[in-house]
């Protein structure tokens, strides 16, 4: 047998082994999480209101948090600022774990959603009060019910604000997510009428 025809049979087998198995072996990894916990300086934005920014977006007050924060994978943690809060820093809205929550339901059309997407969106400390960031959110992509995080049954946040949050199936991924990281997340109680 030749080096060539030794070289064919190798690739054959090769693409036998991919139609057998539906993936290359050397190509088969355990899949990353669509999270990254770092440390650092962040905008947690889950209790903010918001308003139209005049630009198809939103703008979000959000509340300026140091410690653990979670946000999506693609965004390193060298991203995550570990400066200390102050006037004009940026930084970048993050989530940590809420406890309640009640489940608005879903907009008819994004356009009409009453709620706006801050994840790993820029923020900037407030200039008189670095305890506060002002975020750029934008309008959700995907559609669903959606969560307003508060201690007690009220459905406010989903008629008569507009509020940052994410949508409840967002809630439990990242939730599941948490419960393998050093962030732990607490049990969560979905609020409802008498509850």
């Amino acid at each position: 047998m030749t080096m060539r025809s030794l070289s064919i049979s190798r690739r054959t087998l090769g693409a036998m082994v991919l139609l057998a198995t539906g993936t290359h072996l050397l190509a088969q990894t355990t899949k990353e999480p669509a999270f990254r916990v770092c440390p650092g300086t962040y905008a947690l934005c889950t209790k903010a209101i918001c308003e139209p920014d005049g630009k198809g977006g939103f703008s979000c007050k959000c509340d300026v948090m140091q410690g653990l924060s979670a946000g999506a994978r693609e965004n390193l943690c060298k991203s995550v600022t570990k400066v200390p809060p102050k006037p004009n820093l940026k930084i970048s809205s993050r989530y940590y774990p809420v406890q309640s929550y009640v489940a608005c339901p879903s907009p008819k059309a994004i356009a009409t959603a009453r709620w706006a997407w801050c994840l790993d969106m820029p923020c900037t400390v407030d200039k008189k009060d670095p305890s506060k960031a002002h975020c750029s959110c934008t309008l959700p992509k995907t559609r669903g019910a959606y969560v307003f995080v508060t201690d007690h049954y009220s459905l406010a946040g989903c008629e008569s604000e507009i509020i940052s949050s994410a949508t409840v199936e967002g809630v439990e991924q990242i939730t599941e997510f948490l419960r393998t990281s050093p962030l732990q997340p607490f049990p969560i109680k979905v609020l409802g009428p008498g509850k």
